[in-house]
């Protein structure tokens, strides 16, 4: 028998240590560049409200944006702690909500909107960040419409629901 036939092959030490890392797959980059590159527009968009009277409803979503560009930056690295914060921003753009008296709605870089209402289905998609907080106590103004709709930004909760599932084959032990 020749001695190659005989013989294990066992891989090196830097082999072996890269198989410990998880791979980089593409869409978490492609989750991460959309965070990086949407929160810098949406900062971009919020710095002026936020240097204005309307201080209390900018401020809030400029630290989200910020938190964003963090997120993605660490998202991109793979550290967990991106992971987690990019969770969160995720999250965040999950819901969407309009009724006469409040509104909300988030996205950081792109936004697809699915929800139904009062008028029936209904969806919006932006391919900017944006933001929308509305709050109204008292009487509606007169040509106010009822109108209500609840709904989801399908496109964050198709990258949550992502970061999850690949978070828990990440952390699970190696069979």
């Amino acid at each position: 028998m020749p001695e190659s036939a005989m013989s294990v092959n066992v891989p090196d030490y830097e082999a072996r240590r890269d198989l410990a890392k998880p791979p980089a797959d593409w869409i978490r980059r492609a989750i991460a560049v959309i965070q990086v590159l949407g929160g810098a527009q949406g900062l971009w968009f919020t710095l002026p409200i936020v240097f204005s009277p309307r201080f209390v409803i900018g401020f809030p979503f400029g630290i989200i944006y910020a938190v964003s560009i963090f997120a993605g930056i660490g998202l991109w690295r793979n550290s967990r702690r991106g992971e987690r914060w990019s969770l969160l921003v995720q999250a965040a753009q999950v819901p969407w909500f309009t009724s006469p008296h409040f509104a909300y709605s988030l996205s950081v870089g792109i936004g697809l909107w699915a929800g139904v209402g009062s008028a029936g289905a209904r969806g919006e998609r932006r391919t900017a960040s944006s933001f929308l907080i509305e709050a109204l106590f008292g009487d509606l103004p007169a040509g106010r419409s009822l109108q209500w709709t609840l709904g989801v930004n399908y496109l964050a909760l198709a990258a949550l629901v992502y970061l999850l599932w690949t978070r828990r084959r990440r952390s699970a032990p190696a069979a």
